[in-house]
């Protein structure tokens, strides 16, 4: 990598992290400040939207749309661009990231915090990926972080997307969708750009490497640090499987009920390696078959 764009980024990243870490700072500071207020006026409540309703399949087909978008116009941007792009995202994700937990403390905590929305969900991972990436030279570790954003975050992404969690908050209903969009269409890029679906065990392996330290971090948090967290306005639930919290996810949902959280637990792990990031695989052949 060219280190005057290496440290270019850098720069870049270090004056969000301190624009963005003082606007926090003053709205913790003084949650009844100018900064404060405009997150009050971003909330807007609704009724709260049923899945497959009008917002939601409205979401799908933008979702879509922009996904066709990337694979018609992706040619057009050469392979230098690349690591630029997910800069780019990376960050959009942080500010998104940074407007959700603020609203969360300001407007739905009333000034305490929301556990519950700590940022090492799955989907969350985006943020570091796309910030991390650009900034590794080519590499082995380099390449599986690619696939794990188009493998493994993409899957996420789909799954949000098409059977999500909604809320009786527009604003948070609006970052749900463009928050996963992006990964999709993020993803959809990857796919292309880097040329998945090449290699099936050479690029699930390392990118389900990634996806198993995650899981085994989220699992860890969720058994030391939930029990501290049931007085909070929302309970610490990583990866939706804490053993203290049962999920609502099908298939894993009904293992927990029959056998107990471990098996459920090493159901996620399988659904996720083994059905999950082979499917996203099969999207990034045809992409790429097509493509050549």
């Amino acid at each position: 990598m060219n280190k005057r764009i290496f440290w270019i980024r850098a720069a870049i990243l270090l004056a969000f992290i301190l624009i963005l870490g003082a606007i926090s700072a003053v709205c913790l500071i003084s949650p009844d400040g100018v900064f404060s207020s405009l997150f009050e006026k971003t909330h807007v409540a609704v009724e709260k939207a049923p899945k497959f309703g009008g917002f939601h399949i409205a979401s799908l087909l933008i979702c879509l749309s922009l996904a066709v978008i990337t694979v018609i116009f992706e040619k057009r941007i050469s392979d230098a661009r690349v690591d630029g792009i997910v800069f780019s995202f990376g960050l959009a994700f942080l500010v998104l990231e940074v407007y959700k937990q603020l609203y969360y403390h300001l407007v739905i905590g009333n000034g305490s915090y929301n556990f519950s929305v700590l940022p090492l969900q799955l989907c969350s991972y985006a943020i570091y990926v796309c910030l991390l990436i650009p900034m590794l030279p080519e590499s082995t570790f380099k390449r599986a972080l690619y696939s794990f954003f188009g493998l493994f975050l993409t899957c996420g992404g789909c799954i949000v997307m098409g059977y999500p969690v909604l809320y009786a908050d527009l604003a948070l209903n609006l970052h749900t969708m463009l928050w996963h969009t992006m990964i999709i269409v993020l993803g959809v890029f990857l796919m292309r750009k880097r040329g998945l679906g090449n290699r099936i065990l050479g690029e699930i392996l390392p990118a389900a490497g990634i996806f198993a330290a995650v899981f085994a971090l989220a699992t860890a948090i969720n058994v030391i640090l939930t029990p501290y967290t049931k007085n909070s306005v929302g309970e610490l639930n990583l990866f939706y499987m804490s053993p203290y919290i049962p999920t609502h996810y099908l298939i894993i949902g009904d293992v927990w009920e029959a056998v107990g959280w471990v098996p459920a637990l090493l159901t996620y792990a399988v659904l996720f390696v083994f059905i999950g990031a082979p499917l996203m695989w099969m999207v990034a052949r045809l992409l790429n078959v097509k493509k050549k």
